[in-house]
């Protein structure tokens, strides 16, 4: 198809507005980001060693995280996240 693109501004379904880029494997950063911007789209590396039994072909999958909380009476329970497949 060598007809170029229309975009009609009326017709998008959403709107992009920035982004945050958080550091692979800065939990904290990842906190914040959730907190100050809401859900944040993630890639889970499954090559970690915690994936080694799994038998599917596709090994990286992305999530998006939504939320974290903390198990216990105060934030040195155990870390949780959040996530929506």
């Amino acid at each position: 198809d060598d007809q170029p693109c229309h975009y009609d501004p009326q017709s998008s379904a959403a709107n992009d507005t920035g982004f945050v880029d958080v550091p692979s494997g800065k939990e904290r950063a990842l906190m914040k980001a959730v907190a100050a911007v809401g859900p944040v789209s993630v890639a889970i590396d499954a090559g970690h060693e915690s994936f080694q039994f799994y038998h599917s072909e596709e090994l990286d999958h992305g999530v998006l995280v939504v939320g974290y909380g903390f198990e216990g009476e105060d934030v040195d329970g155990k870390k949780f996240w959040i996530v929506k497949n």
